[in-house]
């Protein structure tokens, strides 16, 4: 007797979900606002696996991103490839942590320099504080930060 096929109900492309996707390019943010649901998947979820989802999606998901944002890089880029940053204040996380994009101008200091904080960063800019509006900062963009590194 023929049996029926059943479709499965994830949304796979090599073993790798929509969510895990949207976690790749976006970040963690990225799957709390588009996939909601998937909160406790993402919370369960160790940065290992992360890596493993970006080694087997990487060319895919750089394409699609540079096709909707050139010249910068996706989530996972600098959180598994970017170069590292190696400042011996933070030698036990620099090999976690991506090399810091340049600050050209403007005011602000580093909230790692002034308070006992680990640095966090968005696409290698870390967190300020103590701005001027007068003087916002001004930072190296992506195109300048890839140059100056020498990553392609």
């Amino acid at each position: 007797m023929p049996r029926k096929l059943r479709r499965s109900k994830r949304n796979n492309v090599h073993g790798v979900e929509e969510w895990q996707r949207v976690l790749l390019a976006f970040g963690p943010a990225g799957v709390l606002e588009m996939h909601p649901a998937k909160k406790f998947d993402l919370m369960t979820t160790r940065p290992e696996k992360w890596r493993e989802w970006w080694l087997s999606q990487r060319e895919e998901i750089r394409a699609a991103w540079h096709g909707m944002f050139p010249e910068t890089m996706p989530w996972a880029w600098w959180e598994f490839e970017a170069p590292r940053w190696n400042d011996r204040r933070f030698s036990a996380w620099s090999s976690r942590l991506p090399a810091p994009r340049l600050k050209i101008s403007g005011s602000g200091v580093y909230r790692h320099d002034k308070q006992a904080y680990l640095p966090v960063h968005h696409s290698g800019c870390y967190a300020l504080i103590e701005i001027s509006v007068d003087d916002p900062p001004v930072f190296e963009s992506e195109v300048e930060y890839m140059r100056r590194l020498d990553v392609s």
